[in-house]
């Protein structure tokens, strides 16, 4: 996430897409969120984490899906309240391993912020999501015994590498059509991918 972000906000910023005012006031509030809940993921079960996964994946996806139109008059709450909410969303995504966008794209929206806007700005968020993740998860699992080889702390260098180059390669292609695609579809495509990632995570569940 820390390298695919910064290659998906490059291309969404060339579009001027992305509301950096929004970016100055929640991720202060994102950084401590996140940093504190991957602090934290070290003492929840690993089953915990995933059952939590499970019920939030679900719940986005059917927001998402079936989501209700806020007022007109609705808008960005003030600084401290986009602190907050971007503690909130922080904290949160250091347990799911999400950027954010899952809930800080429904959130902007629900505050008439344009969807494509809502969409490049969270791509400028997964950063110091990203970041403050992967310090908090890298010393939350510092003195975990039975890590297997190439992992510092929580993060398996290995595959990071793999993901990273594959999805650096693909982030301004994925942006390059989310401007693309009329909002109904990108809408519903992102909550079908939550269901779908919620499911896989509750076959593993139940067989045990």
């Amino acid at each position: 996430m820390v390298f695919t972000s910064l290659s998906s906000v490059r291309a969404h910023h060339k579009r001027g897409a992305v509301d950096w005012s929004i970016v100055r006031h929640m991720a202060p509030g994102m950084i401590l969120g996140t940093l504190g809940g991957s602090l934290v993921a070290g003492f929840i079960p690993n089953d915990g984490l995933k059952w939590f996964f499970v019920v939030y994946a679900y719940a986005a996806g059917l927001q998402m899906f079936f989501g209700a139109k806020p007022t007109s008059t609705r808008e960005m709450p003030t600084v401290a309240g986009q602190w907050g909410a971007g503690g909130l969303i922080g904290m949160i995504s250091s347990w799911v391993g999400i950027g954010g966008g899952s809930m800080s794209v429904p959130f902007m929206a629900w505050c008439n912020v344009p969807v494509h806007t809502a969409i490049a700005t969270s791509a400028a968020l997964g950063w110091p999501i990203a970041v403050s993740g992967a310090l908090g998860y890298v010393f939350s699992g510092w003195q975990v015994s039975g890590l297997p080889w190439g992992a510092v702390g929580f993060i398996y260098l290995l595959t990071m590498l793999t993901l990273m180059v594959m999805t650096v390669l693909m982030a301004p292609h994925g942006a390059r059509m989310a401007h693309r695609l009329p909002v109904a579809q990108l809408k519903k495509g992102f909550a079908l991918l939550m269901v779908v990632l919620a499911t896989q995570m509750l076959l593993s569940l139940l067989r045990g």
